[in-house]
């Protein structure tokens, strides 16, 4: 008698999308300071090169170990996340609104 062998185990997982105040995609609102704060920061956000380049678990790779960056909307690039071209969860009309830095 032999035995049935699952292959298959289809999951679901529930992802937040974030937005600017004006409206804007975004990977994150907000960014907690202080300690037990919430975070409002996308699943898939991820840092390299020991946290000063930010970028995409689904960001194509550049060069070795190495994804693209994400820029930031704002002077200085300080303000919000852009979500790269490559980004899942916002249609392509909704990336479009992400054009202007």
């Amino acid at each position: 008698m032999s035995k049935k062998i699952k292959v298959k185990d289809q999951r679901s997982i529930t992802v937040t999308r974030y937005f600017t105040p004006k409206g804007e995609p975004t990977c994150a609102s907000l960014f907690a300071r202080k300690e037990g704060a919430v975070n409002a920061v996308c699943e898939f956000y991820r840092t390299q090169k020991l946290g000063c380049h930010e970028t995409c678990l689904f960001a194509p790779g550049i060069s070795a170990g190495l994804q693209a960056r994400l820029r930031r909307r704002g002077i200085h690039e300080s303000g919000y996340l852009i979500p790269g071209s490559f980004c899942m969860l916002f249609s392509k009309k909704e990336l479009a609104k992400c054009t202007s830095v």
